[in-house]
């Protein structure tokens, strides 16, 4: 049986406060706010790269899903990355430099002098699918009718449908990897998008 999970960052929201008398403070510039982006890694490096990223205080996103496998004397589990090649890391456009010349990191994407934040509800989406231990497999970009799931433990996930022999699928994009997420589910717990 497959299991699905991730590790996911530790981050601390700090609150400015504003003290009596004072004005609201000015907002910071937009390179100095800490967004998700996805990091493109050379083959096999994605849990490297996660640990070089956690050793400098870096949120990290790796999703992952365990696979039982047979081989000639036992079964092992092996957990293995669910976009091979990728992960996501929390850190502000400065960082840019420091994390690119990590050993093992191709670039962040889609390029690394203009990277482009994954919007965070995408990261959510994933974060709950993973979080129903229901199984999951990685799957191509596709397109169809958008949808919200109506009930259950995937209610409010946001996905396009894919018919197939055994039902519908709901897929989950991440569309700056250009790769989705699947997952089987019955047609009467979606509800179809406005146009």
């Amino acid at each position: 049986m497959n299991a699905l999970r991730g590790t996911f960052p530790d981050v601390t929201h700090g609150a400015g406060a504003r003290q009596e008398g004072q004005g609201t403070p000015p907002a910071p510039p937009s390179d100095t706010l800490p967004h998700w982006y996805a990091i493109w890694t050379v083959s096999r490096a994605e849990f490297v790269i996660e640990e070089a990223l956690r050793s400098l205080r870096i949120g990290v996103f790796l999703p992952t899903w365990c696979e039982t496998v047979q081989w000639s004397d036992r079964k092992k589990e092996i957990t293995r990355p669910l976009f091979p090649g990728y992960l996501f890391a929390l850190f502000d456009a400065r960082r840019v430099p420091e994390i690119v010349s990590l050993a093992g990191v191709v670039k962040i994407l889609p390029e690394n002098l203009t990277p482009q934040p994954v919007d965070e509800a995408d990261i959510e989406n994933v974060r709950r699918l993973l979080a129903t231990g229901r199984p999951l497999k990685v799957c191509d970009y596709i397109t169809g009718d958008e949808v919200t799931i109506s009930t259950g433990a995937f209610a409010g996930v946001k996905g396009i449908v894919q018919r197939t022999k055994n039902g519908t699928r709901v897929v989950v994009r991440i569309e700056i990897l250009h790769r989705a997420v699947s997952v089987e589910i019955d047609a009467d717990e979606l509800m179809k998008e406005a146009a």
